[in-house]
């Protein structure tokens, strides 16, 4: 399986110069704990760093910073982990948890931004499968004493 199927396409990004307070409305707002902080060029969006509401508690509230003086860039993530639209999601997977992650921006192979990939949606779609076979299983079990019959 590739990243590419599990990327949501409609990422929340932000900033590195807007203040923290107005990142944390923004995730507030769209209903997210993940801010892929991109650098604009070239007519793309190019990640650079991601924020989370864990660095705005851990930076900002606990160290009682006013997130109204603090940029995004004060307290995001640099460098995270990236995936790679056509990663291979079993490879992908050692690397977050390695990390600590559990979403990532996915990037296409210029670098621009191309969605994210999240630990649970992966979970979500194995589990389904996982499912789906425990029901053939089932199902088999029926058709045969069935048929038998």
């Amino acid at each position: 399986m590739q990243t590419r199927q599990f990327v949501v396409r409609d990422v929340v990004t932000v900033s590195p110069d807007a203040d923290v307070a107005a990142a944390a409305r923004l995730m507030r707002e769209k209903h997210v704990g993940f801010l892929v902080v991109t650098d604009q060029r070239n007519g793309g969006q190019y990640p650079i760093g991601v924020l989370t509401d864990r660095d705005i508690v851990m930076e900002s509230v606990a160290e009682n910073e006013n997130p109204h003086n603090l940029k995004v860039s004060d307290v995001m993530t640099t460098r995270p982990l990236v995936a790679m639209l056509d990663e291979r999601v079993e490879e992908l997977l050692p690397r977050m948890r390695a990390a600590g992650v559990r979403r990532a921006p996915v990037v296409d192979n210029t670098g621009a931004l191309a969605g994210v990939i999240a630990f649970d949606d992966v979970l979500q779609v194995l589990a389904d499968a996982l499912r789906d076979m425990a029901g053939l299983v089932t199902r088999q079990r029926v058709t045969e004493t069935t048929m038998r019959a």
